[in-house]
């Protein structure tokens, strides 16, 4: 044990820069080692320092300390000289940039302060001035830097790699639980409590019945139903679970709003759907239909969601005020009619007129031949090649994976690429992959449209024989949700220009 010094109160640092790092050494376990040192050489500690969670990719000192509390707190205690020794694993845990961990180094060095590295801990406990040591230290900062690069390219390739498999990208899924037979293989089950909440939720509340997650959540907890963690159900964990609607249709998918522009990525999954495909599919145009027309869900009206102008395709809202008839209005202007001060005026139509043309369709499908001929004119639509153009790029986004997991290989098991190789080559591939993953969420929300709009027999079926008593039902929110599962009214120039029909398969 050193003696030479005068040394008696320490810091620990404790963090972690990427979720590979904190898998493999905890924020606990750097603890519980820093304390360990400062038994060591009888240092009395001062203060536990703690990044919780990731950090980010901070360049400037400056920033960390107005970011981050735990640089801000070491500022004040290298200003004031109230440690002696700073306590750390490496330098890859002082930041994920380079510069950044050398800062902190820098600024312990002219305070005084000993910088202790875990992984590499000093002889003694004295200050040291060597040219030598900074050479070494910012090899140490670079080298960490990069090793955090590794790390991520690492943990990305892996989650790709499950959802190619067909695996949870993060363990078993809420909704489902994981069995081992007596030979030892893994069975993944439904857990048939908790898809009866999530076909509650989504597919008769959500879906069909046409309510807000607000609502929804509100009678989950009246009926006494606990959410995943037990505790009372909220918006924000029906939000949740309604990012991952696909996993529930047994697809397996990662990447799908990536911040970091990895590639979305989609497979089957190994494990038994809790709904169908179709099911999820509806629940994305609808939360798409949503999104474009908020209020149609907290304050419902005749036909809301149901009626669309033609020119722009947006929903158009209710407005009866200044009107004198309860009407609908595109959110839009669009020059059908001039007023005499030359300004365009906004399509509306009332709803009187698009009750009226509802009518006069559904009278005209309750004829078999009209209705057949209906049926005809949209298959002859149905095929548009948009599942083939989505299968080659699947193919060439495999082809690239592939590629990167070779490029991988070279790099951290052959060595056979320099740094700056493999960053190029990477680059390209993530460019690529980036441009395929946005050309298929265009064409997937495309399919997913032409597919509402394909096999339509049982909508016209349903119009026939029920649209008319669907048409006089006083709830409108039950109403509306059955129609508009069935049927887009467009308008143009303030008229009627046409009804489209949906699948409801």
């Amino acid at each position: 044990m050193s003696q030479n010094i005068r040394m008696s109160r320490c810091a620990i640092w404790s963090a972690v820069s990427t979720e590979p790092q904190a898998k493999k050494i905890s924020l606990d376990d750097q603890l519980r080692l820093g304390k360990e040192a400062a038994a060591l050489h009888n240092l009395t500690i001062i203060q536990e320092l703690i990044v919780p969670g990731q950090s980010r990719s901070i360049v400037l000192f400056e920033d960390a300390c107005r970011r981050i509390e735990a640089y801000a707190q070491l500022h004040e205690l290298i200003k004031n000289r109230s440690i002696d020794v700073l306590i750390y694993l490496d330098r890859s845990r002082l930041g994920r940039k380079a510069s950044l961990s050398m800062a902190v180094v820098e600024l312990c060095r002219e305070a005084n302060i000993i910088c202790y590295e875990l992984e590499s801990p000093p002889a003694t406990l004295k200050q040291s001035d060597s040219h030598d040591d900074d050479i070494i230290g910012a090899i140490k900062s670079v080298g960490a830097q990069r090793e955090i690069t590794k790390l991520v390219n690492r943990h990305r390739m892996g989650m790709i790699s499950r959802v190619q498999k067909g695996l949870f990208p993060h363990g078993v899924l809420w909704g489902w639980r994981r069995r081992y037979t007596e030979s030892g293989d893994e069975i993944i089950e439904i857990n048939e409590e908790a898809a009866h909440i999530i076909r509650l939720a989504f597919i008769d509340r959500y879906l069909n019945g046409g309510f807000g997650l607000d609502i929804i959540a509100e009678e989950l907890r009246n009926a006494g139903y606990k959410s995943p963690g037990g505790t009372d159900w909220t918006r924000a964990i029906l939000q949740a679970i309604l990012n991952k609607i696909m996993r529930y249709a047994g697809y397996s998918e990662v990447n799908r709003k990536s911040r970091t522009n990895r590639p979305y990525t989609i497979s089957p999954g190994n494990w038994p759907p809790i709904i169908t495909l179709s099911e999820a599919e509806a629940i994305i145009v609808e939360r798409q239909r949503r999104n474009t027309a908020r209020k149609s869900i907290s304050k419902v009206y005749t036909f809301s969601g149901v009626i669309f102008c033609d020119r722009c395709q947006t929903s158009m809202n209710y407005t009866g005020i200044g009107i004198g008839y309860p009407a609908v209005r595109c959110s839009y202007f669009h020059e059908y009619k001039k007023h005499k001060d030359g300004m365009t005026k906004g399509e509306n139509i009332s709803i009187k007129k698009v009750r009226q043309a509802i009518s006069s369709g559904i009278a005209f499908l309750q004829n078999e031949v009209t209705r057949a001929q209906v049926l005809s004119e949209y298959n002859m639509q149905a095929d548009s090649g948009t599942q083939d153009k989505i299968d080659v790029i699947d193919l060439e986004l495999k082809q690239l994976t592939t590629k990167a997991e070779r490029i991988h290989y070279d790099y951290y098991i052959a060595s056979k690429l320099s740094d700056s190789q493999h960053d190029s080559l990477m680059l390209n591939i993530t460019n690529r992959q980036k441009d395929l993953g946005q050309q298929r969420s265009k064409l997937y929300a495309q399919l997913i449209q032409e597919k509402a709009k394909s096999n339509i027999s049982s909508t016209l079926d349903d119009l026939a024989t029920d649209g008319l008593y669907m048409l006089d039902n006083p709830d409108f929110r039950q109403a509306n949700v059955w129609f508009r599962k069935r049927i887009r009214v467009l308008i143009r120039d303030a008229k009627i220009f046409g009804i489209e029909y949906m699948s409801t398969e």
